[in-house]
This record gives structure tokens, C-alpha cells and sequence, in this order.
């Protein structure tokens, strides 16, 4: 069992509001400071094929369960994976009884969100359906 890390975490749920996960990083992403959030994560299952990475936190007076798995790539794909890299195979967020689909997860070293830049932050792009949930 791994150590518990805390870092920053973003949501991105929005497609209307032109957000989207930056694959180089810029200006013109559209991640927003109200949707940044505290978050602590735990490795839970590490091995040489997996690993799963529980992350908590608590996003506009909701707590979030969230559960990632990462496969190790045998091989090269098309999808742009390269053998011996870890890609997310799977992942769900859980609140108050329901359930959310992980589309798309990624990691920076630095990364500016408004007017701050923000250290060891993890950008979570959830469906549109997580939007309503949480404007309940």
C-alpha cells in the first residue's frame, strides 16, 4: 500500500463553455478556478500488468469517491499508447449513490487556471449528466 498524496484536482464537465483537456498547455483551455479542488489520493492495487488509484474529495457540498485504473500497455497502438506505458483503462466517480464515467484524466507538473498556476494538479473530464448532479 502506497502512501496517501494530496494535490489540486480540477472538474471539467462543461462542453458548452469551450473546456476541454489540454494536450499542450495554454491559454485557451478553459478550465475554471471555481471547479478546483483539494483531493487526496491512495494507490491501492499495484502490479505489473494494473494499478488502481483511489481518490477523495469534496466538490460543491458533495464528497467524491473516485476510482481509476491504469493497464500497462503490452504494445504499441494505434491509439498512440506505447509498450511499457500505463494509460487509463477505467474510471468512475461515485457520489451519494450514483455513478459518473471517467472520459478523460491527465496529469501536469504545472499547469495556469486563471489568474494562478497550480503544481502536481490532475485535470477529470466528466459527461454532461455530472453537470446536472451537482446543480441539484
Amino acid at each position: 500500500m502506497e502512501n496517501l498524496v494530496e494535490h489540486w484536482l480540477v472538474f471539467s464537465y462543461d462542453s458548452s463553455a469551450n473546456e476541454y483537456v489540454p494536450q499542450i498547455l495554454g491559454w485557451g483551455h478553459g478550465l475554471k478556478q471555481e471547479n478546483l479542488v483539494r483531493c487526496t489520493s491512495i494507490i491501492e492495487v499495484n502490479n505489473d500488468s494494473y494499478y488502481v488509484v483511489k481518490k477523495n474529495t469534496e466538490f460543491k457540498n458533495k464528497k467524491f469517491e473516485i476510482t481509476l485504473t491504469f493497464n500497462k500497455c503490452e504494445s504499441d497502438t494505434k491509439e498512440g499508447h506505447k509498450a511499457g506505458e500505463y494509460y487509463l483503462s477505467q474510471g468512475t466517480l461515485y457520489s451519494d449513490g450514483k455513478s459518473f464515467n471517467v472520459l478523460q484524466y491527465c496529469g501536469y507538473y504545472s499547469l495556469q487556471i486563471g489568474e494562478f498556476c497550480y503544481d502536481n494538479i490532475y485535470v477529470i473530464r466528466l459527461s454532461r449528466d455530472f453537470l446536472e448532479f451537482i446543480s441539484e
